[in-house]
């Protein structure tokens, strides 16, 4: 082989070296190419993984926030349910309690009607006749019982002598309802101490007293000392009935004068009315004992 053929093949060999390194050179490009456009595609979905892990974060952080806000107001609303259920129970412990007194309050009625009307059937009995206000607890000595004459306080002898049956008939009925019953006396223990003062009112009429008449300067004054008479004629006829205690061991008798300031008569000018001047016995019950826990209870929620 000559050198012409030498040089022949030498440049086939160049040729087919420079197509090599121009397919490399393509390929490379190529690759860079795609290389770049998957590193973009990758930046682009790492951005937008980035931004939904933001997202997804940002929304745990929203339902973990509405978690802790739920979960506050579940344990307020505990607590709001536990003050309303403790609430319901001491409405209803103070409920029973208020029951349980209205049940007293009546029974106490009963009892004192019970007492008013035995007294009233020994007096009817024994030829004396009076009047009782159940509503008031009033036992009412009319002027058909007792009668003052219009201005004095001092009884005639007669209606002295009903004043003491009057006594007698106090002293056999209201140890049973004070806390120092007689021994011999036939009474319901539920009525023990239930009694807890007699007031023995005066009353008179509207003529005015002028100047000093029998001492008195006014109708109160009047009033007042035909209620102390009473008394003293009670106390001297029947000694025990000082004796008699309410539950705080105190006396339960007691005086008060009105004047003419509550007539069972109304005038407008003065009128010498019988039914005016009159003695009124009041008799008031014992109240029933509270719980003073509830009451206080009640006092600091306004309940006064």
């Amino acid at each position: 082989m000559d050198n012409n053929d030498d040089d022949f093949f030498f440049e086939d060999d160049a040729g087919y070296l420079v197509s090599v390194s121009d397919i490399m050179s393509g390929l490379l490009f190529i690759f860079i190419i795609t290389l770049m456009a998957f590193i973009f595609n990758f930046q682009q979905e790492t951005e937008k993984a980035d931004k939904l892990v933001s997202e997804v974060q940002l929304k745990l952080l929203e339902i973990q926030e509405r978690e802790k806000k739920s979960l506050e107001e579940s344990i307020e609303i505990s607590n709001e349910l536990f003050d309303l259920q403790l609430l319901i129970s001491q409405t209803e412990e103070e409920q029973k309690h208020l029951v349980e007194i209205t049940n007293e309050l009546t029974n106490v009625q009963h009892k004192r009607t019970d007492m008013l009307k035995e007294i009233k059937n020994k007096l009817k009995n024994k030829g004396i006749y009076v009047e009782i206000d159940i509503d008031h607890g009033v036992l009412r000595l009319t002027e058909d019982a007792i009668r003052f004459n219009s201005g004095e306080a001092i009884l005639e002898n007669i209606y002295r002598l009903k004043l003491s049956t009057l006594a007698r008939v106090l002293a056999r009925v209201l140890p049973c309802f004070t806390v120092t019953p007689y021994k011999g006396n036939v009474c319901d223990k539920s009525y023990y101490g239930k009694l807890d003062a007699v007031f023995i009112e005066g009353h008179t009429d509207n003529i005015p007293i002028n100047g000093t008449k029998n001492g008195f300067s006014d109708n109160w004054e009047l009033s007042a000392q035909r209620a102390i008479n009473t008394y003293r004629l009670f106390i001297r006829e029947q000694p025990s009935l000082l004796n008699l205690r309410n539950q705080a061991l105190e006396p339960i008798f007691s005086v008060t004068g009105y004047g003419e300031g509550r007539p069972l008569v109304e005038y407008k000018v003065p009128t010498d009315e019988p039914a005016n001047r009159r003695i009124d016995l009041r008799f008031i019950m014992a109240p029933p004992k509270a719980k003073p826990d509830i009451i206080n209870e009640l006092k600091s929620n306004g309940l006064k």
